[in-house]
């Protein structure tokens, strides 16, 4: 297969919300099935995935908030990178 994908997506609730006992009722890996199912339909190889939770919009105007969302985001980006360098 050609075409791949990193499945690469973020949330405003914490991560420990995407968890079966958490606010969310299931793990993130029970929301990749659809995705890989389209994967599937499209001829794609699903390569892997990058969550990151707790990067709320709302937090933006809380400074101390910011500093702490744009280094998860750095963090996101890098994990992102590091799969698409090793595919």
């Amino acid at each position: 297969m050609e075409k791949k994908l990193i499945a690469s997506f973020t949330a405003g609730a914490p991560e420990e919300a995407y968890q079966k006992d958490g606010i969310m009722g299931y793990g993130i890996e029970e929301y990749l099935p659809p995705i890989k199912s389209m994967c599937g339909l499209c001829q794609m190889e699903f390569v892997d995935y990058v969550f990151t939770g707790g990067v709320s919009f709302e937090l933006r105007t809380n400074p101390d908030e910011v500093d702490k969302i744009k280094e998860k985001a750095k963090n996101h980006a890098t994990k992102v990178v590091s799969i698409i360098e090793n595919i």
